[in-house]
């Protein structure tokens, strides 16, 4: 993974600016090896924050259903988290195509274990 790819998952994952230029001044002096690893971290810090939003849309449908009597499948469930991961990509990598959206979207399923009960 090159510095600049790296760079930006330090600007999607890490809120704190004096962190963030820590980082990216760390880059450069960075084995492979340490670089795999940290972009890893960054990625898992990133699905956190995605799993976070998505839980909270999906607690206020559950509240929606619980109000109203309707009843959702569990499609519309894994729409809600895909949606959340759309956006916080779109948003956080400034990537607006579906091809490049669909792409991180692909790499950061192939970096993390799916949970067959979804």
């Amino acid at each position: 993974m090159d510095d600049l790819s790296i760079q930006k998952l330090v600007e999607a994952a890490i809120m704190d600016p004096e962190r963030k230029a820590l980082y990216i001044d760390a880059l450069p002096y960075m084995t492979a090896e340490e670089k795999i690893v940290f972009s890893l971290s960054l990625w898992d810090t990133i699905l956190a924050k995605v799993e976070i939003e998505a839980q909270i849309k999906i607690e206020n449908k559950l509240l929606e259903m619980a109000d109203s009597g309707e009843e959702v499948s569990k499609e519309e469930f894994r729409r809600i988290k895909d949606e959340v991961l759309t956006k916080y990509i779109a948003k956080q990598f400034d990537v607006n195509d579906t091809a490049s959206i669909d792409k991180l979207k692909s790499e950061l399923n192939e970096l993390t274990p799916r949970n067959e009960s979804e």
